[in-house]
């Protein structure tokens, strides 16, 4: 299953400090595949604030796809939410949107809303993009599946993590390392031993998540997807939390 998508920060727009970010990523399409306005943005927020856990931190894939930034940022403001912002690079065209999208909101609105920024998430692994050119447009904007049985599955993310870690300061020591996703299917097909279903979630969510919150910047795959196959979405289409939360 999609089991950990694990990223170094490309540029951080708040100094860090001793707690941890702890958040949730919420894509900016309703299920019936509309685009969330700022009211629907306002609900996801607070449904968020509600939980157990008092979630006060998302995750956007993209700043200007769907008018995300120009409908969360004042959705974020209300509620005291801040968004950790996704910049997509794979062409030219879409790269100067998202830019352009992201000064505009901080135009309107601040800063102060800004956990980081996130160049090229995905971008680079995918080979829409080059290390080189990836590196200039980090500089510009600076202002898994692994088939793992549920029974592993913590084992297997913290394995992946230490090695992560390992990288990134052999490379630049001190570097934090963030996880911008991570989660489990409670619906869709299984991959190798990897089981999709609503006690399998529970179960990473209790063994994972909790540790998480505890000991690294993690934002939750993922807020509300329930179109998708498989889906890892924590809110039904209803509104309501799928599994219990509170195991933290």
């Amino acid at each position: 299953m999609r089991f950990s998508t694990i990223a170094t920060l490309a540029a951080a727009a708040l100094p860090f400090t001793t707690a941890y970010w702890t958040g949730f990523n919420v894509g900016a399409n309703n299920n019936d595949g509309s685009c969330k306005s700022t009211a629907d943005w306002t609900t996801a927020f607070n449904k968020l604030k509600g939980l157990p856990q008092h979630i006060t931190s998302v995750r956007v894939y993209a700043a200007s796809d769907c008018n995300t930034l120009a409908n969360a940022v004042p959705a974020a403001i209300a509620t005291g939410t801040q968004i950790l912002v996704g910049i997509w690079t794979e062409d030219s065209t879409h790269y100067t949107n998202e830019k352009n999208a992201l000064q505009a909101a901080i135009n309107a609105h601040g800063s102060d809303w800004i956990i980081a920024i996130s160049v090229g998430s995905e971008d680079l692994y995918r080979g829409d993009t080059t290390a080189s050119t990836l590196a200039q447009q980090i500089y510009d904007v600076r202002a898994y599946f692994q088939n793992a049985a549920i029974a592993d599955a913590s084992n297997t993310f913290w394995q992946s993590m230490d090695a992560t870690r390992t990288q990134v300061n052999a490379v630049s020591p001190g570097k934090w390392v963030w996880v911008t996703e991570t989660g489990w299917p409670v619906s869709g097909p299984n991959s190798g031993a990897a089981v999709a279903s609503v006690q399998n979630a529970q179960t990473y969510w209790r063994s994972v998540a909790c540790a998480c919150f505890q000991q690294v910047h993690v934002f939750w795959y993922a807020y509300q997807d329930s179109s998708a196959s498989p889906s890892f979405g924590v809110f039904g289409s209803n509104g309501n939390a799928i599994y219990d939360l509170y195991g933290c």
